[in-house]
């Protein structure tokens, strides 16, 4: 979980056996060229830079690229999405 602006749980709330592994209250990089944020990052520089977000539920931001995605529920069909369907719907559009 990266925590979000709605997140008012303690971080052992969120990391009890029943909800998530890890926590974060800050973006994090995971495979050297993913970016984790709650809120979109709009300043990406660098080649193959992809930045997984949520916070705008589908809807469109002022810096957004096609390097951004959202996995807001309302943009995921309420249901978790693996990394691959991510790079797959990115290579669609």
């Amino acid at each position: 979980l990266v925590k979000g602006n709605h997140d008012c749980y303690t971080p052992r709330q969120y990391q009890s056996p029943s909800c998530f592994a890890k926590y974060y209250d800050v973006p994090i990089i995971i495979n050297g060229n993913i970016i984790l944020s709650h809120e979109p990052i709009t300043s990406l520089s660098g080649d193959g830079l992809i930045n997984i977000h949520a916070h705008t539920h589908g809807g469109s931001f002022l810096g957004q690229t096609k390097k951004h995605f959202c996995v807001s529920c309302e943009c995921t069909g309420m249901a978790p999405i693996s990394l691959s369907e991510i790079y797959k719907r990115l290579e669609i559009r």
